[in-house]
């Protein structure tokens, strides 16, 4: 039985992967150096958390800085930029607001820092719709660890096992089946390649799921 549902923020309530690229290209190029741009034109490992992202980042641009350092001037940047992207995925809207009608409890569990989710949520107008957010700056362990949803699901009081996470990228539903929760794939442009053969369903759209599918799983 379904008793919460847990969601992932970037890539799944709003497509944010470009506006992210964008704070770490306007950082690395303030260091002299090229940035290096996947398949897609996009810079970091969708799904990361930021800090585990320059980790990489700055031994692929061979930028000499502290990992905090750069992290402190991404954040500077960050926000602004993320304002001028709010707007809702497809189906995300529609899909909330079944959920409240069905009295679920909901949580919002991101590799993003805590004041990020916030200026989302607000943004979108969709705050009340969450009894709880938890950012992966606040676990001891980013994704693909489980621990930033196992944190979800402690504060809404719901067995693991009970809780339904919903997921754009693979290591967001490693993560999900790590913490031994039921989880659907939602794929976008940037991780439509991703493995998600660990997931319990993949969708193509947020609009495309339904009550029956959730207490399928």
């Amino acid at each position: 039985m379904i008793h919460a549902v847990i969601f992932d923020m970037d890539g799944v309530m709003i497509e944010s992967e470009p506006i992210q690229s964008l704070a770490f290209e306007k950082i690395i190029r303030r260091y002299g150096k090229n940035p290096v741009f996947d398949e897609n034109g996009i810079i970091q490992t969708i799904g990361m958390g930021a800090k585990d992202n320059w980790k990489i980042l700055k031994e692929k641009h061979d930028i000499d800085e502290d990992v905090e350092v750069l992290y402190g001037l991404r954040n500077e940047v960050y926000p602004d930029l993320l304002k001028n992207a709010l707007v809702p995925k497809d189906g995300l809207l529609s899909l909330l607001g079944m959920l409240k009608a069905r009295k679920l409890p909901l949580a919002v569990a991101s590799s993003s820092q805590q004041s990020h989710i916030e200026l989302v949520l607000k943004g979108l107008g969709i705050s009340e719709y969450f009894s709880a957010m938890v950012s992966g700056h606040t676990v001891a362990r980013g994704k693909p660890h489980p621990d930033v949803f196992l944190k979800a699901a402690e504060m809404l009081k719901a067995p693991p096992m009970d809780c339904v996470v919903v997921e754009d990228a693979q290591v967001g539903v490693e993560a999900g089946k790590s913490a031994g929760m039921k989880v659907i794939a939602v794929p976008n442009r940037f991780t439509a390649r991703h493995d998600f053969s660990k997931a319990d369903i993949t969708m193509a759209s947020l609009k495309d799921i339904t009550w029956d599918i959730l207490v399928s799983l």
